[in-house]
């Protein structure tokens, strides 16, 4: 059998169908590939290039064959930007190659994450099934899609098959409620065996030699799998209805194994190429006997929010040329001009119309990079006539060339290095608008500066300064302004002294205020008092609290002496009470005369009681004193620091 007529049939008609499923182009799309790796620990590296290869945004890898520490996987993965989602085999069984630690695996670019285009919901990450590995999902949301992603390898006998489909495939569509559910993995198992299966057998006339197909019948697990879950639909099959593609190739057989399902809400903005890629050789050795599928899932258009156009800029680099321009000009009024009056047509002759300004475009731009060009082309046809006249016979001719040669060659390194320029310009322009991407030093370089300070602030004259010196100097003044003033005024000094006077605060007789003086007077006098006054002041109060203490001492001695009193002197002075009250009243009896005499000793004690209560407010006054000495000793301290502030 030829080997392109086993190409076409392994891989069925070729069409491209790359931009037919968008729900418009030009539409942002989530790139998301699939891929049996069949052990990843040793093809690390190259299955990162493949899917950087690929453009990939997120990948559900199956059989990954990793059990325990996975600290290197995970450093592997995030130094080329991925973000791994993991799930185990913890319960030990077989995998289609063998290996019982299968597990399956959901990578997601870290800068879809970080910029916040991919929100991946808290506490989503959930693995389905007897803790086998074989099914994981995460939940996601991207411009517009609420995503319910999963990654998926079931077994391959048709029972176990059937069991997975009801638990726990059937409860994780359950779960998934109004997200979109986007499952892609290995199922082992096909919907329909004529055109996803083929095997080799003996030829048979009327089929292609060497090849079988099945007949076509639908799989038994194909239509448990319909009856389960009927709200999910094979994007592939959905967008290629006759196709034949397969994804895994063993020695006799080929089928299309790997695939993505999503919900039938979905469909609309969800494709897949008819064209899958096919296994690379890397090292000598290909990286799965799995081909990796890969589709596209466009963003959601919601109501009422136009969402941003990311179709490929028309560069219009022509523009600096004004009869281009005004070629351009023309061209697009003699288009006007045929513009169709009836909707429909005038729609087919937009799409016309874009194809075309596209071409006009492209050709406009041709002329002016000619046009640019053209001095060096000029300059070098130039240099070499004059590299032909010195290998030429003429003596006279070769010598005025070599004259002349080192500014043709100098004009021509700066025609070059001009156009260099230009063109190196347009490279990174070009850079910035298609394929600029995230990151924490471009933005800090791109973003407008943040001011760290006040911007501006309004002068005492009414004048706004911008300046940073500017601003220190008016907020200094206004400072100084306030340090200026006096701490109080006397009006708050009156309302002070009104409110404890109503108030009956305790107040000072008369003598005493007129030795210490009131505290409001000795305020006023601190500015002009000088320091010998207060110094001689502070020795007066000094001393009177020396009289105060020693006051003191002697109240507490007379209390200790009270308070030793015992009933005997007690009884002497309800005597002499008593005789005094024999002389003020004979008429009363005993008990009464016992009962008087008791009342004039209790008034005894009062009327000490009172004195003590007399060199107790003296005392206080005394204290009052010592803390007006204290403030007066802050105020001359103080003006001695203004002294020498000024004396500086």
């Amino acid at each position: 059998m030829r080997p392109h007529l086993l190409q076409r049939e392994l891989m069925g008609p070729v069409t491209n169908n790359r931009n037919r499923h968008h729900a418009r182009r030009g539409a942002a799309t989530l790139k998301v590939g699939t891929h049996n790796i069949n052990g990843l620990r040793k093809k690390l590296t190259l299955a990162m290039k493949e899917w950087a290869r690929l453009q990939l945004d997120v990948v559900f890898i199956q059989e990954h064959h990793i059990s325990g520490l996975v600290h290197e996987m995970e450093l592997g993965l995030s130094r080329r930007g991925w973000k791994a989602f993991w799930a185990f085999n913890n319960v030990g069984g077989g995998s289609s190659s063998g290996s019982s630690t299968s597990g399956v695996l959901i990578v997601v670019k870290r800068n879809l994450v970080t910029s916040g285009a991919l929100k991946i919901a808290e506490n989503s990450l959930k693995i389905w099934g007897p803790d086998d590995g074989r099914c994981l999902s995460i939940n996601a949301d991207w411009r517009g899609h609420k995503l319910q992603l999963a990654s998926i390898y079931m077994p391959n006998d048709a029972a176990s098959q059937k069991i997975f489909i009801e638990s726990p495939l059937a409860p994780m569509k359950t779960a998934a409620g109004q997200r979109l559910t986007l499952w892609g993995g290995d199922f082992n198992f096909v919907h329909n065996p004529n055109l996803d299966r083929l095997s080799k057998r003996a030829a048979v006339p009327g089929e292609v030699p060497g090849m079988y197909r099945p007949p076509e019948t639908e799989h038994t697990v194909g239509k448990f799998w319909c009856d389960q879950l009927p709200s999910v639909s094979d994007i592939w099959r959905h967008r290629h209805p006759t196709g034949r593609m397969m994804t895994h190739f063993g020695g006799r057989s080929a089928a299309r194994l790997d695939r993505f399902y999503i919900g039938d809400d979905g469909t609309a903005y969800a494709g897949v190429n008819s064209r899958i890629q096919r296994p690379r050789r890397e090292n000598g050795s290909f990286l799965s006997d799995h081909c990796p599928v890969v589709m596209e899932l466009a963003q959601k258009i919601i109501e009422g929010d136009r969402g941003a156009s990311f179709a490929p800029r028309l560069r219009m680099y022509f523009a600096s040329e004004n009869d281009l321009v005004t070629e351009f000009i023309t061209w697009l009024a003699s288009k006007k001009a045929h513009m169709p009056i009836n909707y429909k047509a005038r729609l087919k002759w937009w799409r016309r119309l874009k194809r075309d300004i596209s071409r006009k475009v492209f050709r406009l731009n041709g002329i002016q990079r000619a046009r640019q060009r053209a001095p060096v082309a000029v300059l070098r046809e130039e240099l070499e006539e004059l590299y032909t006249f010195i290998e030429g016979s003429d003596p006279l001719a070769a010598a005025t060339s070599l004259a002349a040669l080192p500014e043709a060659r100098q004009a021509v390194a700066a025609a070059e290095e001009a156009l260099e320029e230009v063109f190196q310009l347009k490279q990174k322009r070009d850079w910035i608008h298609n394929h600029e991407r995230p990151t924490r030093a471009l933005t800090g370089q791109l973003n407008p500066k943040k001011h760290q300070g006040v911007s501006a602030l309004r002068a005492a004259n009414g004048e706004i300064v911008g300046t940073a010196i500017g601003c220190a100097r008016v907020v200094t003044t206004h400072c100084a302004a306030v340090s200026a003033k006096p701490t109080t005024t006397n009006a708050a000094q009156n309302l002070v002294l009104d409110a404890m006077e109503r108030q009956g605060s305790p107040v000072l007789d008369s003598g005493r205020a007129e030795v210490l003086g009131s505290v409001v007077g000795m305020r006023r006098k601190w500015k002009a008092m000088t320091l010998a006054e207060a110094k001689e002041i502070v020795s007066h109060l000094e001393n009177l609290e020396g009289e105060e203490q020693e006051e003191e001492e002697m109240q507490e001695e007379e209390e200790q002496e009270e308070e030793e009193m015992d009933e005997e002197q007690l009884a002497e002075a309800m005597a002499a009470g008593q005789e005094d009250a024999e002389q003020q009243a004979e008429q009363y009896d005993w008990e009464s005369g016992q009962l008087n005499a008791k009342e004039i000793a209790l008034q005894q004690q009062q009327s000490k009681k009172d004195a003590r209560k007399e060199r107790g407010a003296a005392g206080g006054s005394q204290r009052a004193a010592a803390a007006v000495a204290t403030a007066v000793g802050a105020a001359s301290g103080s003006q001695r620091n203004r002294r020498t502030g000024s004396q500086r």
